[in-house]
């Protein structure tokens, strides 16, 4: 079933918090400090204000998105599994300020950061089965405020908050999705607690996995990757995306991580940031084809080919 991104918001607070008081807090020594600013290029992370909730944050990207139309499902995907209580109806406190309160709505997190790729997935299957459903809202974001230690990924990324809300649309030809797809390795399925082997198989293998998972997408959309103009990947570090560049011939200028040194990575909402951010500097072009690609702990590689 065709459908595409109609609209973005998003919200990346205007606090920022340097990665030296993160990665200190962590437990890192100098050393690390000065290869995740020099060799990962990140140098700080947004961060919400002290007592904002989750919902306010969620909220600012939904004001962003200035939503006008009807929408038939609410789709929210989260990397953090337990960020509320159980019972806080988080959901609810979000939509009742844009009357959305009766609308259909499910929370997905199952595949971490990768995460907004399985909702997309699951729309896209929606609007095949609901002939009637022309509008799915997705709502996207995390925040770490809870805790600084939810901000380090050891030797790989520093992490931000943010929200991003996303409309799909059936038929809409703005951003045309062509391919989605969710590619799952369960040697890791451990994640952030995989023990020192497993961690250091993950890392030895973690791009060629980015690779194979992207060239699946690829070939269900019928593109090859020199028909590609950009990448819009998750914001994990720079040495990722200069090997996958390196291993693919895929050129580093056109991997967009224009914005990597001021947010980092913000857990399933850096491509649609990415992909806002293309945008809002008149880069792309009718016809351009574009690769999302993003990577959740456990491990999980969502990626979708658009067609703007």
């Amino acid at each position: 079933m065709s459908f595409g991104i109609a609209k973005i918001g998003t919200y990346i607070p205007s606090l920022r918090q340097k990665i030296d008081e993160v990665l200190e807090y962590s437990g890192c020594n100098e050393r690390e400090i000065k290869l995740m600013k020099r060799l990962h290029n990140i140098h700080q992370v947004p961060i919400v204000e002290n007592g904002q909730r989750l919902e306010e944050t969620l909220r600012y990207a939904l004001l962003d998105l200035h939503l006008d139309i009807k929408v038939d499902l609410v789709l929210y995907a989260h990397s953090l599994l337990a960020q509320v209580p159980h019972d806080y109806g988080l959901l609810n406190k979000v939509l009742m300020p844009f009357d959305l309160l009766s609308t259909k709505k499910f929370g997905i997190a199952q595949e971490a950061c990768a995460s907004s790729f399985y909702a997309m997935e699951l729309a896209g299957l929606y609007f095949a089965k609901k002939k009637n459903v022309n509008t799915i809202l997705l709502i996207l974001g995390d925040q770490s405020n809870m805790t600084t230690r939810l901000r380090y990924i050891e030797n790989s990324t520093v992490i931000g908050d943010s929200a991003v809300a996303v409309l799909l649309q059936k038929k809409n030809e703005t951003n045309k999705v062509l391919s989605i797809g969710v590619y799952r390795d369960t040697r890791f399925n451990q994640g952030f607690y995989e023990n020192p082997q497993k961690t250091a198989l993950f890392n030895e293998e973690y791009v060629s996995i980015i690779i194979k998972a992207v060239y699946e997408t690829l070939t269900k959309a019928n593109v090859i990757l020199d028909e590609i103009q950009y990448i819009l990947p998750y914001n994990v570090n720079k040495m990722t995306w200069r090997k996958f560049s390196k291993l693919t011939h895929f050129p580093l200028e056109n991997i967009i991580l224009d914005l990597l040194p001021e947010i980092g990575h913000t857990y399933t909402t850096d491509c649609f940031i990415n992909l806002d951010y293309l945008q809002s500097q008149n880069r792309l072009k009718k016809g351009d084809k574009i690769l999302m690609v993003s990577v959740g702990l456990g491990c999980f590689v969502g990626s979708a080919v658009i067609e703007h």
